[in-house]
C-alpha cells in the first residue's frame, strides 16, 4: 500500500506539535525540580506511541475511503479496537520500563498532546 501524502502531511503537523509541546512539558518539569533523563526517554516514548498511533489511523482512514460504506465502517471500528490496544500495550511496557513516577507521568502526557493540535488546526489555517 502506497502512503498518501495527506497521510504524510498531517502526521509531520501532528509531529510538530508534540515536539513544540514536549518541550514545554520537559521545561515545566525542570521548572518544578522533578526533571531527570528518564523523564525526557518517558517523553519521548509516550510521544513515539502518539505520532505512531496518528499515522496508523491515517493508513486505516487511507483505506476506508477505498471501501464501501460498510466495509469502511467496519475498517474504522477495527482500527479504533486495535490501535486503543496496542497503545494501552505500549504505554504499559513504557510504565514498566521507566518505574519513576514523574517518568510515568511523561509518558502520559504527550497521548493528548495529538488532540491539542487537532483542536488548534482550525485557528492554524485560518487564512486557507
Amino acid at each position: 500500500m502506497k502512503i498518501d501524502k495527506t497521510v504524510i502531511k498531517e502526521t509531520k503537523y501532528i509531529a510538530l506539535f508534540v515536539l513544540i509541546l514536549s518541550v514545554l512539558m520537559q521545561s515545566v518539569f525542570l521548572i518544578i525540580g522533578h526533571w531527570h533523563y528518564f523523564v525526557l526517554l518517558g517523553n519521548i516514548w509516550g510521544a513515539a506511541v502518539a505520532i505512531g498511533n496518528f499515522f496508523v489511523m491515517g493508513l486505516f482512514v487511507q483505506k476506508a475511503v477505498t471501501q464501501d460504506e460498510k466495509d469502511a465502517k467496519q475498517t474504522i471500528r477495527a482500527s479504533q479496537s486495535l490501535r486503543m490496544v496496542g497503545v494501552f500495550i505500549l504505554v504499559v511496557v513504557g510504565i514498566l520500563i521507566f518505574k519513576q513516577t514523574p517518568t510515568r507521568v511523561a509518558i502520559l502526557i504527550p497521548l493528548i498532546f495529538p488532540r491539542i493540535a487537532i483542536m488548534l488546526r482550525p485557528f492554524i489555517n485560518k487564512n486557507k
